[in-house]
């Protein structure tokens, strides 16, 4: 087969996979939830920089529930406040659900952010402990947190060693692919949950 139109298939492939996974938008009624809990749904998702996972989990959430629904932060934010989306992960989303409104700069976690969150999402494990360390004081805050993927880590594929530049641009994409489609899986579970009852 000829390799352009293999990769053809392929995209078209993750494109009918992201449309099938995003067309029920109707089932998820924030008014209602409103209704129900008595206060408005406030989702927050946390990571290491704000660039990638939980950029990535914010903008899914943003074009599934509509604005004002969903925020997100980084607990160790290295290059300050206010970098972009990552680039790779940008593709992705974009690609497979066109949420990405190129507005997105990165954010330090907030204790406001946490305390009106009514759902926090941490993305790995190691995050979560250190979210939990720094709010060990507040049970009302952590009776509100969760990994985002019940009990397994979203992987984070920034690469940051000079080492893990050299690698084939591919084997980068393919990471971002990786956890994009993860971040999208456990997003929809969790959404599933939260409008269930």
């Amino acid at each position: 087969m000829d390799l352009k139109v293999s990769v053809c298939l392929r995209w078209l492939c993750l494109w009918t996979l992201a449309c099938l996974c995003w067309g029920n938008l109707q089932q998820y009624n924030t008014t209602r939830y409103e209704e129900i809990h008595g206060s408005p749904l406030s989702l927050l998702f946390i990571c290491a920089g704000n660039t990638c996972r939980s950029a990535t989990a914010h903008a899914m959430a943003t074009s599934l529930l509509g604005d004002n629904v969903a925020q997100s932060a980084g607990l160790r934010i290295r290059n300050g406040v206010g970098d972009p989306m990552n680039h790779h992960a940008q593709v992705f989303v974009c690609g497979s659900v066109g949420c990405y409104d190129g507005l997105h700069s990165s954010k330090h976690l907030k204790d406001n952010m946490v305390m009106n969150a009514t759902h926090i999402y941490v993305m790995d494990k190691g995050l979560l402990e250190e979210f939990k360390e720094r709010f060990a004081t507040l049970p009302m805050v952590l009776s509100k947190v969760d990994l985002l993927c019940n009990g397994q880590d979203v992987p984070d594929p920034y690469f940051n060693s000079a080492e893990e530049q050299t690698l084939p641009l591919s084997v980068r994409r393919g990471s971002y692919m990786i956890m994009n489609m993860r971040v999208k899986k456990c997003l929809l579970e969790r959404l599933d949950e939260i409008f269930s009852v």
